[in-house]
This record gives structure tokens, C-alpha cells and sequence, in this order.
């Protein structure tokens, strides 16, 4: 597991928005408590993980916790980071997807996008 991997699934569970510089964001958005289909059963509200292609400059959050973890600068974090997307793109380009830790799993499409799709739980 890369360590960006494990910053973004820990920020994602503290905030609701964990931009990964030149990937995406990820966002949280609050799912209401709700009944199941059967209407027996009253389910807990909790947090559903989306991820936006189109945000993709980083406002310092991972650097931030990666510089903390690392102690070493943001600027350094910055280009730790860059280091892991570079690799996390290359095999993403060869591979066509990457696990993002337990979050879920980064696709690329044919026509070249970043997709997402989401483990079912993040709490």
C-alpha cells in the first residue's frame, strides 16, 4: 500500500474533501437514516464516498498530514506526493486499475478518464 493510500483513506474519515493533486477528490457526502427496501428496518445515517475528476489542485490537506507523518517539509511532502501519483498513474496507465487502499478501486477508461468506484463501506 503506497502512504498516500493510507493519508487519503484517514483524512476522508475526519473530512469531507481529500484532494489528490492531479488525480481527483474524493468527497464524502451524509446519507440519511433511511428503511430498507422492505420497510422493516430503520438503517443508520452514515457517509457515502464519491470522487470528482475535475478537482484536481491540491489545497495542501495531504501535503499537510504527509509532511506531519514524515516530518519533513510541505514542500518535501509535495514532492513525495508527486513522486507516488507519478507512479500511481503509471500503473494505472498500464494496468487500467488501482486499489486505493480499502477506499476502492481508480479506473482508467478507454477513452482515457480517472473513474472511481467506491468500497461499499469508509465509517
Amino acid at each position: 500500500m503506497r502512504i498516500i493510500d493510507r493519508h487519503i483513506e484517514y483524512l476522508i474519515r475526519r473530512h469531507d474533501c481529500v484532494i489528490v493533486p492531479g488525480i481527483g477528490a474524493f468527497l464524502c457526502r451524509y446519507k440519511p437514516a433511511a428503511f430498507d427496501v422492505d420497510g422493516k428496518q430503520i438503517l443508520p445515517p452514515g457517509r457515502e464516498l464519491a470522487f470528482n475528476k475535475w478537482l484536481t489542485e491540491s489545497d495542501g490537506l495531504l501535503a499537510a498530514s504527509v509532511g506531519r507523518a514524515l516530518d519533513v517539509s510541505v514542500e518535501e511532502a509535495l514532492s513525495f506526493i508527486d513522486s507516488e501519483i507519478k507512479q500511481l498513474l503509471s500503473q494505472l496507465d498500464s494496468e487500467k486499475q488501482v486499489s486505493l487502499g480499502r477506499l476502492g478501486i481508480l479506473r482508467l477508461t478507454d477513452s482515457g478518464e480517472i473513474t472511481f468506484d467506491p468500497a461499499l463501506n469508509i465509517a
